[in-house]
């Protein structure tokens, strides 16, 4: 025979089950959303520093033009003064 504490044992272990389940459902959906996020942001890291990479890469040539400029603004001075100091 089945009684009233018998049922509601019955009834707290169906709904302590269903918490359960709920719990990990959730739990999974919270993860997966989670992993998304981190996958998002590590997309966006990886963005940023392969665009920092290539301003690296600019400047670095940039700065290689310059020195490069300067040298030969150098020389033509050099060779402009001998020329000069010789003609005189």
């Amino acid at each position: 025979m089945i009684n009233k504490d018998h049922i509601n044992l019955l009834n707290r272990r169906s709904i302590k089950q269903h918490k359960d389940f709920l719990d990990n459902e959730y739990k999974e959906i919270i993860i997966n959303v989670l992993k998304n996020c981190i996958n998002k942001s590590e997309e966006e890291i990886l963005e940023h520093i392969s665009w920092y990479k290539q301003f690296l890469v600019y400047n670095n040539l940039k700065n290689k033009y310059i020195n490069t400029i300067n040298i030969i603004n150098i020389n033509v001075r050099v060779v402009n003064f001998k020329i000069t100091f010789i003609s005189k």
